[in-house]
């Protein structure tokens, strides 16, 4: 239950806080005027941030070590319920955001896919690294016409 909670926490705090450095790593060598950010901006941003949500559910796989993509699909409903609370406090609310809404709609429609992406990924690698460990050796030809396993 513990290693649960703590994988979702991880790949949250991960991802928000490796999409707060990649933005402003970006912001500081882009330098926007009139501090309108233009569309090209906003789409390499989306682009990276679907990476590093990609990440970010590898990652909620890793700690999980199992039901990767179900926990993968907690972190999408917790990074809906942190971008539906921002969304309303930034933009019905009036406080000043440098983004158009639409963005922080595309935000949450690319890194949701990509937690998923990312633990089934994990999950796949899983899958086939147990697969592969436990299938027999394959047979190999010994002296004298018999077969011997290795």
């Amino acid at each position: 239950m513990l290693r649960s909670i703590g994988a979702v926490l991880a790949a949250l705090i991960f991802t928000n806080v490796c999409g707060v450095v990649l933005f402003r790593l970006h912001l500081a060598f882009f330098e926007p005027k009139d501090l309108v950010l233009p569309t090209r901006f906003i789409g390499i941003d989306l682009f990276y941030r679907f990476y590093v949500a990609c990440v970010g559910g590898y990652l909620v796989g890793l700690i999980a070590t199992r039901a990767e993509v179900k926990h993968a699909g907690v972190v999408c409903l917790m990074q809906l319920v942190l971008g539906g609370g921002l969304l309303y406090f930034s933009h019905v609310r009036g406080l000043f955001r440098a983004e158009p809404w639409w963005y922080q709609l595309a935000e949450v429609g690319v890194i949701l896919p990509g937690y998923l992406i990312g633990a089934a990924f994990r999950a796949y690698r899983k899958k086939s690294a147990t697969g592969a460990a436990s299938s027999p050796e394959p047979l190999q030809p010994g002296r004298g016409g018999t077969t011997t396993r290795q």
